[in-house]
């Protein structure tokens, strides 16, 4: 429940700030025409956000993209668990663009 009333507060302060509701968009279709490479980090802890909604996400992208999971990290945490990892992944996709 508390996170259902959260949620809708924020989407309705989107609305007020941006124009739009969360109900009117879907990232899985943004993902989908994205043009530019992507790269997902997604912490194994995160009690938000599941992985499998990540997975959805990353299949949706176009074929410019990685996922990295980070094992201890928790919802937004991937940079704070393993702050390594997140800088060689994202220079390695750096280096195969340039």
């Amino acid at each position: 429940l508390l996170g259902r009333l959260l949620t809708a507060a924020a989407s309705l302060v989107c609305r007020v700030d941006s124009g739009f509701f969360f109900g009117r968009v879907s990232p899985v279709k943004g993902a989908a025409h994205c043009a530019v490479p992507l790269v997902f980090f997604h912490g194994e802890r995160d009690m938000l956000v599941p992985s499998d909604m990540c997975r959805e996400l990353f299949d949706a992208a176009g074929p410019e993209k990685e996922m990295a999971l980070v094992p201890d990290a928790p919802h937004i945490g991937s940079w704070f668990c393993d702050p390594e990892n997140y800088f060689s992944v994202i220079m390695g996709k750096a280096e195969k663009l340039l």
